[in-house]
């Protein structure tokens, strides 16, 4: 189990450099000693990441090292304090962001296009660069601090509404109407203003 006394730091899926994992243990082992901190690592890990923690034994380190269900993932989405996400070269969008921000957690994600511009538009959190590891460590270490009164903002709600797997398949569908020209039936969130919209407007496009 998960120590219920402690900040979590966690990190989900697939635990490995691609993700920026073996720089996040640096990172996470540069903040100042406290025994009330654990980096948490939940996910089939990597043969890199493997040697890494075998050479920081004793570490504040919890590793569960295997595949995750689904419901396991948010699991331990929703124990964190803070989700980790320093994705190095990352390209496209990012599920474990939506994840944090239904879980009203703190997100530390990497500055890359999507997450930066979605992590600052909607205050998720903080972005940083993952190649820099004195300034992943700052960012743990706000991270940490803002995990004390962090709350979701009115457009972080909306972001979540835009997200709804049916607005979602409305939005697609929307699309497609309006390629047809056919009127549409339903109200669809958008994303600029994450506003309602009806009839002729024509939707943005998704991220």
């Amino acid at each position: 189990g998960l120590p219920l006394d402690a900040k979590l730091v966690v990190c989900v899926g697939v635990i490995d450099e691609r993700k920026g994992v073996d720089a996040l243990i640096n990172a996470f082992l540069a903040l100042p000693a406290n025994e009330e901190r654990r980096l948490v690592l939940a996910g089939r890990h990597s043969p890199k990441v493997l040697a890494i923690l075998n050479q920081t034994p004793g570490a504040p380190i919890i590793s569960i090292n295997r595949y995750l269900s689904d419901d396991e993932l948010n699991c331990y989405v929703n124990a964190a304090d803070i989700i980790a996400a320093p994705y190095p070269n990352f390209v496209g969008s990012a599920s474990i962001v939506i994840r944090a921000c239904a879980a009203g957690r703190v997100c530390l994600a990497s500055d890359s296009p999507w997450m930066q511009r979605v992590v600052e538009q909607f205050d998720l959190g903080l972005t940083i660069n993952p190649r820099n590891q004195t300034a992943m460590t700052a960012g743990l270490t706000q991270c940490l601090s803002l995990s004390d009164h962090f709350a979701l903002s009115q457009q972080a709600e909306a972001l979540l509404a835009f997200s709804n797997m049916n607005n979602i398949a409305t939005h697609l569908t929307s699309l497609l109407y309006d390629r047809l020209a056919i009127r549409r039936a339903r109200d669809v969130l958008l994303w600029p203003g994450l506003r309602s919209s009806q009839g002729n407007n024509k939707p943005a496009s998704l991220m």
